[in-house]
């Protein structure tokens, strides 16, 4: 593996496609060749990693949790920081994680932001109502 990190809106097979449980994970591994790689689309925030023999690490991390890459215990890893709007997991703060690229250490973000604002630019835009209101329902 080399030390770069691999970024995609879905699955890295496919950016409309979502990585919502074991196959979709399993299934995606094998389209990047990074230890990490990014993703989003489901708007929840998860890390799994992959073991040599195909074992596999599933966490929802907490906010302001800290986790560490560590390429002795898994091969790759898929990492989901979460959404910065339209939440899926039932917290309606926004979620978003940082990376020290250095010790590979990824920090899980929760913030509060103004659902209000955000729900009237939604409403404003002729967006559909529930894409305004799963903002306070995180869902």
């Amino acid at each position: 593996m080399d030390s770069l990190i691999t970024l995609s809106h879905g699955s890295p097979a496919d950016e409309e496609q979502y990585i919502l449980g074991e196959v979709d994970a399993r299934n995606s591994f094998g389209y990047f060749k990074t230890s990490v790689c990014f993703f989003g689309h489901s708007h929840i925030s998860v890390v799994i990693g992959l073991r040599q023999g195909g074992s596999l690490y599933v966490r929802f991390p907490n906010a302001d949790e800290q986790l560490c890459i560590d390429p002795a215990a898994y091969d790759q890893y898929l990492i989901n920081p979460g959404s910065v709007g339209q939440p899926r997991d039932g917290n309606c703060r926004g979620s978003a994680a940082l990376i020290d690229t250095d010790s590979m250490a990824i920090r899980f973000l929760r913030f509060e932001y103004d659902i209000a604002a955000a729900q009237e630019k939604i409403r404003k835009a002729g967006l559909p109502e529930l894409l305004a209101a799963r903002l306070e329902q995180g869902r």
